[in-house]
């Protein structure tokens, strides 16, 4: 429309008209008045200062009342406008109410809705306010409508792209996106690195291979992703090896343009020290170039001993065992990782002492001498990253780590995830480090026997 005194006036006053229109004649009673204004609001941004008060009238007057629709509406309101604690609380609030009648979002609202999460969550600062743009189940919730309702490949890629974020894992969304690349073995080879990168990201967190992965796997393997930079072609080569993949040109890639530059990637070192390993242990055919020693002596260097040393899993070990003197804690090994507690045990299952007073403690787990038919024993504590946000088992990554250490320390390694230990009581963490020892030390003796 052509710029004209009228239409600038009238820009000016239209706003001016509609607040007073709110304020004065909107009927507060009426659900379908009140939602119906927000959603003007919403395209127009026509007056922010009125969305406080329209939320207030929403969540004293008619959230009990709200149909899943209109749910659906105030949720993609309270997502575009600025954050408060208040308007942060609707969220699970709406969210609830949606989960009554999913069938009324299609893919695309599905898409935006998670998106809008995404950056919601991602960009606030406060932990209180963040937790709630999650939620496992409605995630779980529109991965199930996406799928009934046959959104397509790339939808289903971007909602998997999405819940990655939140390391969200979901079976049967993979399910479906293999099922997809099996109809159509072109979409794989169309798909960009990033797509690729998240659709491995997803099937290692879950630790999972849908039933076509047989004939998609090669495919994942796409020469595309070596464009990437070297710390997310270590992601990329680690997810991989959780999944058994072996891909030599991404590994002699990684190994010839490896260097530590600086301290602050202990992440990123240790993930070049676990694929090393794995390569070694795993992969004997390996013929192509492998890294300097120093860049493997300097990657396996152990960072400094864990800020929040675990005393409650100190007293659980502790007391399975018999006391302090069965068990050594903070020890290092070869691959840069930190041991929380080590003990050694014989065969049956019976604890050595080796923490007795006046010995030289050893600072890594490779230098333990264990007795004939005896066997290490690490109680290793995962960090909260180390399975998916909705489940208690260890990523495909993590399993792979676990693998490794066993490995190359040649000791039985009993993995205790964070995330599950914090929610035991103590009878229960004691309960728990008995039946694992007794299980691996059951392991054990029908291997020796």
């Amino acid at each position: 429309m052509e710029s004209t005194p009228l239409c600038e006036a009238l820009k000016i006053a239209l706003p001016l008209v509609f607040t007073t229109q709110v304020n004065t004649q909107l009927d507060t009673g009426n659900t379908d008045a009140v939602i119906n204004t927000l959603q003007y609001m919403r395209k127009t941004n026509i007056d922010d200062a009125l969305v406080p008060k329209i939320l207030k009238i929403i969540s004293t007057k008619h959230l009990t009342m709200l149909t899943p629709i209109q749910a659906k509406q105030t949720l993609f309101c309270v997502l575009d406008w600025k954050r408060s604690k208040e308007t942060a609380a609707l969220v699970p609030q709406l969210i609830n109410i949606l989960l009554q009648k999913m069938d009324v979002l299609d893919g695309p609202e599905i898409r935006a809705i998670l998106l809008k999460l995404v950056k919601n969550y991602e960009t606030e600062k406060d932990a209180e306010i963040a937790a709630n743009y999650y939620n496992d189940a409605f995630l779980d919730a529109c991965v199930g409508v996406a799928v009934g309702k046959d959104v397509g490949f790339n939808c289903a890629l971007n909602i998997l792209s999405n819940i990655n974020f939140f390391r969200h894992s979901n079976t049967p969304l993979l399910d479906y996106i293999a099922a997809k690349c099996f109809e159509k073995p072109e979409l794989l080879n169309n798909a960009t690195k990033y797509d690729l990168k998240s659709i491995l990201y997803g099937l290692s967190l879950a630790e999972y291979k849908p039933v076509f992965w047989e004939t998609m796997k090669d495919s994942m393997m796409n020469k595309n992703l070596l464009d990437f930079p070297l710390p997310i072609l270590t992601k990329i080569c680690v997810y991989l090896m959780s999944l058994d993949c072996y891909w030599p040109e991404l590994i002699e890639k990684i190994f010839t343009t490896f260097e530590i530059k600086h301290d602050d990637h202990s992440s990123l070192k240790t993930r070049f020290t676990i694929i090393h390993s794995a390569v070694k242990n795993d992969y004997p055919q390996y013929s192509g170039a492998w890294p300097n020693y120093e860049v493997i002596e300097k990657s396996a260097i152990s960072p400094n001993l864990k800020e929040e040393h675990f005393e409650v899993l100190k007293t659980a070990v502790e007391c399975s065992l018999g006391g302090p003197q069965y068990i050594h804690t903070n020890l290092s090994t070869k691959l840069g990782l930190i041991i929380d507690h080590v003990a050694i045990m014989r065969k049956g299952g019976f604890p050595i002492a080796i923490n007795n007073h006046g010995d030289v403690k050893p600072t890594k787990v490779e230098d333990l001498q264990p007795p004939p038919d005896s066997q290490v024993i690490l109680f290793y504590v995962t960090p909260y990253a180390s399975c998916p946000r909705n489940t208690e088992r260890l990523s495909g990554v993590w399993s792979l780590y676990i693998k490794q250490l066993a490995l190359t320390t040649k000791a039985t390694v009993i993995p205790i995830p964070k995330k599950k230990w914090l929610k035991f009581t103590e009878a229960e963490q004691i309960r728990y480090i008995s039946q694992a020892l007794r299980l691996k030390c059951d392991e054990l003796s029908a291997v020796v026997n």
